[in-house]
């Protein structure tokens, strides 16, 4: 027959479930925020189809540099006169102009088509919003780390409390602008619509605070249940013995039994 689960056995199981799917989290967490600062080596500063119309610039303009090199060489040679230059010289820039327009058309549609949330390219957009989640990663787990910290004064609490939410709050500031930024014709940041303006604001409030209440939700789970464990063994280890309840020639054998328990549950709360 199959030997049921102890209701401390079950305890024990779920708390290292839970510490095992926290621990694949954290890690997933670390190692995706390490390889974003190193994605963008993998992808291209800009696409096939742009750096083949790139191309295309030198020989439009070998192009009409010859044309007008060969013109005036005619002009010279007394192939043709004065005003049959002009002419031909304004045929040639036309033409160049409207070239050089249709090349520009293509390389603004070919550029918009790479660009993604304002940056010229899936790389650059990967190389800044990558450094800036990495670092934002880096302060939470710091924030997190100085909310569950013992602290031997409460002003040094709330020191160290003050300058890991600033952490958080300028790199939550920062990974927001990476995201939210808009870049103009002239190449400036452009922060003229509203809601860009106020989601660097709220933003990182709001990850600043969620984060805290989280963090803060599993320390008091854990502050709880040290708790319980406190009030039962005072209730085991000095009411009980206090009331009566054990016999006078039980206590040796009673005490030595709560100490292995004592120890037992020691260890478990300290994995």
């Amino acid at each position: 027959m199959a030997k049921s689960e102890t209701p401390m056995t079950m305890t024990k199981k779920k708390k290292l479930e839970g510490r095992f799917i926290l621990s694949i989290i954290m890690v997933a967490v670390i190692i995706i925020s390490i390889t974003a600062t190193f994605f963008h080596n993998v992808l291209r500063e800009k696409s096939i189809q742009l750096e083949e119309h790139l191309a295309t610039y030198k020989p439009m303009i070998d192009t009409r540099d010859s044309s007008y090199n060969s013109l005036l060489n005619k002009l010279k040679d007394r192939q043709i006169n004065i005003d049959n230059y002009y002419d031909e010289y304004n045929l040639i820039t036309k033409e160049y102009k409207n070239n050089h327009k249709n090349y520009l058309a293509i390389k603004n549609r070919l550029k918009t088509e790479d660009s993604i949330l304002g940056y010229t390219s899936l790389k650059n957009f990967a190389l800044s919003v990558g450094i800036r989640f990495f670092v934002l990663i880096v302060s939470l787990f710091y924030f997190s780390s100085k909310i569950k910290q013992y602290y031997e004064s409460k002003n040094q609490r709330i020191f160290y409390l003050i300058i890991s939410s600033l952490f958080v709050l300028t790199s939550s500031y920062w990974f927001t602008w990476s995201l939210v930024y808009k870049v103009n014709s002239l190449g400036e940041y452009d922060f003229e619509h509203w809601h860009q303006n106020a989601l660097l604001i709220v933003s990182p409030i709001l990850i600043l605070v969620s984060s805290y209440f989280l963090f803060k939700h599993y320390q008091t789970i854990e502050e709880r249940l040290k708790k319980v464990i406190s009030i039962l063994f005072d209730q085991i280890l000095y009411v009980i013995p206090e009331k009566g309840y054990v016999k006078q020639e039980k206590e040796s054998e009673y005490t030595k039994l709560n100490s292995k328990v004592i120890i037992e549950v020691g260890k478990e709360i300290n994995k």
